[in-house]
């Protein structure tokens, strides 16, 4: 996926500032990596030190 987005951001860039103005392009990727905090504190689960059985279990994905 960050392969993917990367290479659509490397074709679509160029394009992108043609049309608007520079500033207003790189204030929307800077509003999307304020918006990336909550989402990494919120969906993305500390795993250093835990052995993987404890982070299925606590993620509801134990058998």
């Amino acid at each position: 996926m960050h392969w993917t987005f990367a290479a659509l951001l490397t074709l679509i860039f160029p394009i992108m500032v043609t049309m608007f103005e520079p500033g207003h392009f790189f204030g929307c990727f800077c509003f999307m990596m304020v918006l990336q905090l909550p989402w990494l504190k919120i969906m993305v689960h500390e795993s250093n030190g835990r052995p993987l059985e404890q982070i299925e279990y606590e993620l509801g994905m134990a058998e």
